[in-house]
């Protein structure tokens, strides 16, 4: 529970202060049930929607062939991106984000903001939220190591693809292991 109240205390001050990218906005976490939960056990509400994986699946069926690809890929992308990005910064990270984690359902208020955008380039212009399942494993690494990570994934989405992999080799204590 200690957990996603602390996610959610992060996103809540990232919505305030977040300038660029809308993805805390419509980020959901589950609701504990105390009352259900204990020292062992973690009981959450259940929340309804495709996971990742169904959606993107989903979107890729709904696709005639020779038509160019849905947006859903690409927005939701950038918004997971944005999204472990602004845990980063705060460096306490969801440590087993996967499609399975991770549900992509219509935003509660999306009818009432009027129609999505013809070419979304978030999940809120395309009337989507992002829950996050499974917040029970949680990565808070030391400073340097922290730095690598976000070095990393900076030259990762600048398509260095080298610098990422040397900074990856560079912290491996046997680097001649890695074919």
């Amino acid at each position: 529970a200690r957990n996603i109240n602390t996610f959610r205390s992060i996103f809540a001050a990232a919505r305030g202060g977040l300038s660029a990218g809308d993805c805390p906005e419509f980020v959901v976490f589950p609701t504990v049930l105390p009352r259900l939960s204990g020292p062992d056990v973690l009981v959450e509400e259940f929340e309804e929607g495709p996971t990742l994986a169904e959606a993107m699946r989903r979107a890729a069926d709904a696709a005639p062939s020779p038509a160019p690809r849905p947006p859903l890929p690409r927005v939701a992308a950038q918004s997971i991106m944005d999204t472990y990005c602004t845990m980063l910064m705060h460096n306490f990270a969801h440590a087993d984000l996967h499609p399975g984690n991770l549900i992509i359902r219509k935003h509660a208020k999306a009818s009432a903001e009027g129609p999505a955008a013809a070419a979304p380039r978030t999940l809120r212009e395309a009337g989507l939220e992002l829950v996050v399942l499974d917040c029970g494993l949680v990565a808070q690494l030391p400073t340097s190591e922290l730095q690598v990570v976000i070095s990393m994934l900076d030259s990762t989405l600048q398509g260095q693809y080298d610098k990422a992999t040397k900074t990856f080799l560079s912290t491996c204590a046997k680097p001649e292991m890695i074919a």
